[in-house]
C-alpha cells in the first residue's frame, strides 16, 4: 500500500459521507418497538426506521425551534409538509435569516450556514443562557450533504434569498435575491435514500410524525402545522395525555415540566432537553428527577410496609415525562440521546414538591410496587419450598435419630405419631406403646412460631424438617387424605401447665399455617393426661383441670381423699402410659375449629402484628 493511500486527508464533505455515524448516527435500518402517533394517541408499535434519516429532519426543524427561543426573534409558527411519494420534506417558519453578505466569508449568511460545517449562530459563548438544541454548527449542513436536493428560501423583511444545492452539496446554484416585505425561512430537501441505505418507508414516516408532535408538546408558544393541519397540543400536559389514559401527577415551573405515572414492571420515560428528545433512560436530567422521587418513596415504603425496596424496582414501576430546560447542555454524542451535564451545572432546577410526593405515595405507583414485592416474596418462598421439599424427599425417616418410628408396613393410617414434650416423656410412652402402631418424636423446648420466620429459616430448622419427614408432609402440597402420610393421626403430648399449653398451641399453629386440612379432617389431637389424680373410697378419680377438682370437693363436702398433681409428664410411669394408651379414645382430644372465632383466637395468639390486641385479650397491661 502506498503512503498516499495509507494516509489520506478528506475534505469536510468527504469525511461526513465516509463517517456518517459521527454526525447523524447509524445509517442502518433498525426494527424495534417505538412510540408512534396513531389516530389521536401515542401507541407503541414495532416499526423499521433509519436513525440517520430521522436526524436529518431533526437538524432542520430544530433550527426553527431554536430561533423561536432567541430574545430578538418573533418566530411563532412552524409548518411542516412530508411527502412520501416525492421523497420531499418541507420545513417553514415565520422567522427569517439576514440576507446580507458575511464580510469575513464573502458569502450570503444563508449560504454560509446551510452549506458550511462549523457555521451558525451557536458559537457565541458569551450567551451564557443558551437553551437551544444546536451546539456545534454542523446540523443543517449535514442534512444538505445527505440530500440529493436541498433548497433554501429565506426572507428578512427586505430581501428574499433563494439557493438550491444538489448531489450531496457537490452542486449549487447562484443565490437569487429579490425584494420582499416578508419574514420567513423555508427549507425543502430530499434525503439521499441510497447513501442512507433506506427507503421512505412507513416506519420512517411515522417517526417523523411523532417528532412533529414532540415539537408541539415541548413548545406551547409555537403554532405547529403538519401537512396543512395545526397540531392541537397546547401544553406538555396535553402531550403526556397522548401516551396514557391513566391518571398522572403533573408539576411545572419556568424551566421544567414533569409528569409522573405508573408503569407495569418496565421503566417508561419520555424526555426532552431544550426540545431535543433524549431517548436514553440514564440521562442526568432523568436521574435528577428520579432520585428525588425514589429517596422519599423508599423511606415511606420502609416505614409503612417494612420493606427495603431497591431503586431499580421503584424505577420499573414508574413513568416519567420530562421537558427540561438546561443551560448550555452537553450530550454524549452529536445525536443527543443522552444528556451528560452534571445536575449542578444545569443552570436551572426543579424540586419535587411535598404535595406531589404525598399524592404519589397514595397513587397506583406504590400499590404496584407493593404487589411486585409481595409477588417476588411469594416466588422466592416457592423456590425455597421446592428446595426444602426436594431435600426432605431425600431423607429416610428411619434415619432421624430422635424419631422412634412405628413399625407398621401395610396400613400406616392406623398409626399415631406422638410429639412429646421432652425425652423422658417420649421414652416412657415408647416403653408402654405398641411399637407397631405408635411412634414418638421428643420436642426440644418450644417449636418455632412459623408466623415469625421466613422460609429460609424454616429450611434451616432441623426440628421443623424432622416433623415434616416423620409425617411425610411437604410445604405447599395439600394433604388430600391421611393415606398419603406416614401416620394417620398426630398426637401432641405436653405437660399440663402453661408452657405445655404454649407448646401445644405452637404446634397447632404450625399445622394450621401449612396444612390446615389436617385439622379439618380431624387428624390432629392433643393427648391430655390428668392434671390431678384422686384416690377416694379406694377408687381413682382423674381431673384434667383444677376447677373440676375444686367443684368435686365442694359438691361432696370435702370428702376424705388423697390427691396428687401431675403437671409434668415426667411424673408418670410406664404403667401409667400403658393405661392411657389402652384407653386412647379417653385421652385423645381432637383439635378442631368449631367456627371462625376459633381461628381468630389462634391468629390473635400467634400473629406478631396483634400484640396490643393480645395483651387486652389476656388482660395484661401494656
Amino acid at each position: 500500500m502506498s503512503i498516499e493511500k495509507k494516509y489520506q486527508k478528506l475534505s469536510d464533505i468527504e469525511h461526513v459521507i465516509a463517517r456518517p455515524g459521527m454526525y447523524i448516527g447509524s445509517t442502518t435500518d433498525v426494527t424495534e418497538k417505538c412510540w408512534v402517533y396513531d389516530n389521536g394517541e401515542m401507541k407503541q408499535k414495532t416499526i423499521t426506521y433509519n436513525p440517520a434519516f430521522q436526524k436529518l429532519f431533526d437538524e432542520v426543524v430544530s433550527n426553527s425551534v431554536d430561533e423561536s427561543k432567541r430574545d430578538d426573534n418573533n418566530l411563532t409558527s412552524i409548518k411542516i409538509n412530508i411527502n412520501q411519494d416525492k421523497n420531499e420534506i418541507l420545513v417553514e417558519d415565520n422567522g427569517g435569516i439576514p440576507v446580507v453578505i458575511h464580510k469575513d466569508e464573502n458569502k450570503y449568511v444563508p449560504e454560509m450556514i446551510f452549506s458550511e460545517l462549523r457555521a451558525g449562530s451557536n458559537f457565541n459563548d458569551e450567551e451564557d443562557q443558551r437553551t437551544w438544541v444546536g451546539t456545534n454548527g454542523v446540523g443543517s449542513t449535514v442534512t444538505n450533504i445527505f440530500s440529493t436536493r436541498f433548497k433554501v428560501e429565506t426572507a428578512d423583511g427586505t430581501n428574499k434569498f433563494t439557493q438550491i444545492f444538489e448531489d450531496n452539496l457537490s452542486k449549487r446554484s447562484e443565490p437569487k435575491i429579490q425584494l420582499i416585505k416578508q419574514n420567513y425561512t423555508k427549507i425543502t430537501f430530499s434525503p439521499d435514500l441510497e447513501r442512507l441505505n433506506t427507503t421512505f418507508s412507513e416506519g420512517n414516516y411515522l417517526k417523523l410524525i411523532k417528532r412533529v408532535y414532540d415539537i408541539a408538546g415541548c413548545n406551547p408558544k409555537l403554532r405547529v402545522y403538519l401537512n396543512g393541519e395545526q397540531i392541537k397540543v397546547k401544553s406538555f400536559k396535553d402531550y403526556i395525555q397522548l401516551f396514557t389514559d391513566e391518571d398522572f401527577l403533573y408539576e411545572e415551573n419556568e424551566y421544567w415540566k414533569i409528569g409522573v405515572g405508573s408503569a407495569d414492571g418496565t421503566f417508561k420515560h419520555i424526555s426532552f432537553v431544550n426540545g431535543a428528545e433524549t431517548s436514553d433512560g440514564n440521562g442526568s436530567h432523568i436521574n435528577y428527577i428520579f432520585n428525588q422521587l425514589v429517596n422519599k418513596m423508599r423511606i415511606f415504603l420502609k416505614k409503612k410496609y417494612k420493606v427495603d425496596v431497591k431503586p431499580s424496582v421503584i424505577k420499573n414501576h414508574m413513568s416519567l415525562y420530562i421537558d427540561a430546560t438546561v443551560i448550555n447542555p452537553v450530550y454524549s454524542s452529536q445525536t443527543k440521546e443522552k444528556l451528560i451535564t452534571d445536575y449542578k451545572e444545569f443552570g436551572t432546577e426543579f424540586i419535587i414538591s411535598d404535595k406531589i410526593i404525598k399524592k404519589l405515595l397514595a397513587s397506583d405507583v406504590v400499590h404496584k410496587i407493593i404487589e411486585w414485592v409481595e409477588a417476588k416474596k411469594i416466588a422466592n418462598e416457592k423456590a425455597e419450598l421446592r428446595k426444602l421439599n426436594k431435600n426432605v424427599s431425600k431423607v429416610n425417616p428411619r434415619k432421624i435419630v430422635k424419631l422412634c418410628d412405628a413399625n407398621e408396613r401395610k396400613d400406616r393410617s392406623k398409626c399415631t405419631l406422638f410429639f412429646a414434650e421432652g425425652d423422658s416423656a417420649s421414652k416412657a410412652l415408647v416403653s408402654a406403646a405398641d411399637k407397631r402402631l405408635v411412634g414418638s418424636y421428643p420436642l426440644k423446648g418450644k417449636p418455632l412460631n412459623v408466623r415469625e420466620v421466613d422460609t429460609k429459616k424454616l429450611v434451616a430448622n432441623k426440628e421443623f424438617n424432622d416433623i415434616m419427614v416423620s409425617m411425610g408432609l411437604e410445604l405447599g402440597v395439600k394433604v388430600e387424605s391421611v393415606d398419603q402420610l406416614r401416620y394417620g393421626k398426630i398426637a401432641i403430648m405436653t405437660d399440663s401447665d402453661v408452657d405445655g399449653a404454649h407448646i401445644c398451641g405452637l404446634l397447632l399453629n404450625m399445622f394450621n399455617e401449612f396444612w390446615p386440612e389436617l385439622i379439618e379432617m380431624g387428624a390432629v389431637y392433643r393427648f391430655q393426661t390428668p392434671l390431678i389424680k384422686v384416690n377416694h373410697n379406694k377408687k381413682d378419680l382423674e381431673f384434667f383441670v383444677e376447677r373440676d377438682y375444686l367443684e368435686w370437693k365442694d359438691k361432696n363436702n370435702n370428702p376424705k381423699h388423697t390427691f396428687k398433681y401431675y403437671k409434668g409428664l415426667g411424673l408418670w410411669k410406664t404403667k401409667d402410659f400403658k393405661v392411657f394408651l389402652d384407653n386412647m379414645d379417653k385421652y385423645l382430644i381432637p383439635m378442631t375449629f368449631d367456627d371462625q372465632e376459633d381461628r381468630d383466637i389462634l391468629n390473635l395468639l400467634f400473629d406478631k402484628s396483634k400484640a396490643d390486641e393480645r395483651k387486652t385479650w389476656l388482660n395484661i397491661e401494656a
